[in-house]
């Protein structure tokens, strides 16, 4: 799964402009800066768009902040599965060049040496 295109508006919330979607610039990354729940159900939230670095704060039903809510999770588990498929990537990477490393003879003991035993 792909993060949104920036700068792309989704899709509306009913009549309503998603909460993640800057309201000035259009981009899809809006993160939220600070809330609190409100009598009645409702929230208030701050929130902040790393690109155009515009600042809103509003008053916002139960139902869009679970839908806001739910695709923040959603982006952070694509972030989450984006960084261990490249960390997964580069481990492998780096094996496979220790493994040739080896295999020709290329590493030897003075290579594990500590910095003060190297100078002598």
């Amino acid at each position: 799964m792909g993060l949104p295109h920036p700068n792309r508006r989704g899709p509306t919330e009913g009549d309503k402009p998603r909460l993640g979607d800057c309201p000035h610039c259009g981009s899809a990354y809006v993160q939220p800066q600070g809330w609190k729940e409100l009598p009645g159900g409702d929230f208030k939230l701050q929130l902040r768009c790393p690109e155009c670095l515009a600042r809103t704060t509003g008053r916002y039903d139960q139902r869009r902040v679970a839908a806001y809510d739910e695709a923040l999770v959603i982006g952070r588990e694509a972030i989450v599965a984006s960084y261990e498929a490249m960390v997964r990537k580069n481990m492998e990477s780096l094996v496979e060049r220790f493994v040739l490393a080896l295999e020709h003879d290329l590493i030897g003991p003075e290579d594990f040496a500590t910095p003060a035993l190297a100078r002598r």
